[in-house]
């Protein structure tokens, strides 16, 4: 395990804007964790992303987001390279036709390097539900409701 903020001349440097946890896997197999924020040292390599965390704080309010899957990143020895996951987020509406009148919509949350959003924690706990309208071409409402997270 890599602690962040360790230097050598055989680590690069991940610029990570927000607080971060990065679970990598190098080829042959070993996993390292890595996490901070700003410059996190990472030793030189070439890493697929298995799973991680972001956390942010916005309106009084602490947020975390954990993902899964993220692709590749390649950190070379005295380089410097920005935090592949994160914003910005992408929300792709799955429904699914249950019934004759009955749908579920799912969401699907994905960040700018792929990685798939499977929890998100607002102060340790679940979001507020989210609110949404199906609207025709005119604007008007055929049906409103809440969603919720989990």
């Amino acid at each position: 395990m890599l602690v962040a903020g360790t230097v050598s001349a055989q680590n690069g440097t991940l610029v990570c804007p927000y607080q971060t946890k990065l679970v990598l896997v190098a080829g042959s197999g070993e996993a390292t964790v890595v996490q901070g924020k700003g410059d996190v040292a990472v030793r030189a390599g070439t890493y697929r992303i298995r799973s991680g965390e972001l956390q942010a704080a916005a309106n009084g309010k602490t947020w975390r987001f954990m993902f899964q899957g993220g692709g590749q990143l390649q950190i070379a020895a005295g380089g410097r390279v920005n935090c592949p996951v994160g914003p910005k987020l992408n929300l792709k509406a799955v429904v699914v036709e249950v019934g004759t009148d009955m749908i579920t919509i799912g969401l699907v949350i994905t960040g700018r390097a792929g990685e798939k959003y499977v929890d998100v924690k607002v102060n340790g706990g679940d979001p507020p539900d989210a609110a949404w309208k199906i609207v025709t071409g005119t604007g008007a409402v055929k049906a409103q409701g809440s969603y919720h997270y989990g």
